[in-house]
Order: C-alpha cells, then structure tokens, then sequence
C-alpha cells in the first residue's frame, strides 16, 4: 500500500501533465480498480491492510494471533471485492450512458454495505473463528 499509492499518484500526475484523455475519461474505473489492487495485494503479505489500522484497537500480545489476522484477511478481501464491484459499474456508465447517473450513485452506496459488514464481522468471526479452532484441535 505505501508503495502503490505513490507510484498510482505519480502515474496519475504524469498523464495528467501531459493531457492523458484517457486517465480524465476512465478516472472513474481506474481508481477502484486501483484501490482494488491495492487492498487485495496486502493479502501477500503477513498483515493485511486492515490490520494495521485495527490493530491499535487491541493488545499487542494479539496482533499476530492467526484469527486476528484471518478476520482482518476477510475484511480487507472485501474491501477489495467492493472496490471491483465499484469499477464494474463505472465501467458499465461508460457503456451505458443514460443509466450512468444511477449506476455513480449505487457504486458510492457500495460503501454503506462495505461498513456494515466490516463492524458486523469484525465482532461476529473473532468468536466464531476462536471456537472453530478449538473444536479443529480437539478433532
């Protein structure tokens, strides 16, 4: 994330300084599509995205308990999925110009189930995940 964010703004300024019309026409697509890749990426790697803005919520004998980061693994591939839904319809206003105005609307309001789900699981897998480990080991 602290790499691509960089490298997508410098990308961005540099068609836009040199008058890009494609970034000015499909701004709309390529910055989910960006944050999509961007959040899905930190799933390589041992902390995804959202754990390390969650984690200053919680001890740090926790942050590298496997259900920890399995929840904040969920959570940031949803984040992800929201952010490829959001391109999809951005890209579909561009194919379908007289629906457009609802398809902009509906991909900001990706955001509001994006939000529920993440405050739902992030109280509701903690529980679940710890229990299924349990009954995992006693297996």
């Amino acid at each position: 994330m602290e790499a691509g964010t960089p490298a997508y703004f410098a990308l961005a300024w540099l068609m836009t300084l040199f008058d890009n019309g494609f970034l000015l026409t499909y701004r709309d697509v390529i910055d989910p599509l960006v944050l999509a890749g961007l959040w899905m990426g930190t799933l390589a790697a041992s902390m995804p995205l959202t754990g390390h803005y969650s984690k200053w919520h919680f001890h740090p004998a926790l942050w590298n308990n496997p259900v920890f980061i399995k929840t904040n693994a969920i959570i940031t591939a949803a984040w992800g999925g929201v952010f490829l839904i959001q391109t999809v319809m951005a890209l579909a206003g561009h194919f379908y110009p007289d629906q457009s105005f609802f398809l902009m609307a509906a991909r900001h309001l990706m955001i509001v189930p994006g939000i529920i789900f993440t405050v739902w699981f992030m109280k509701w897998y903690p529980t679940y995940g710890s229990v299924k480990k349990k009954l995992k080991n006693i297996d």
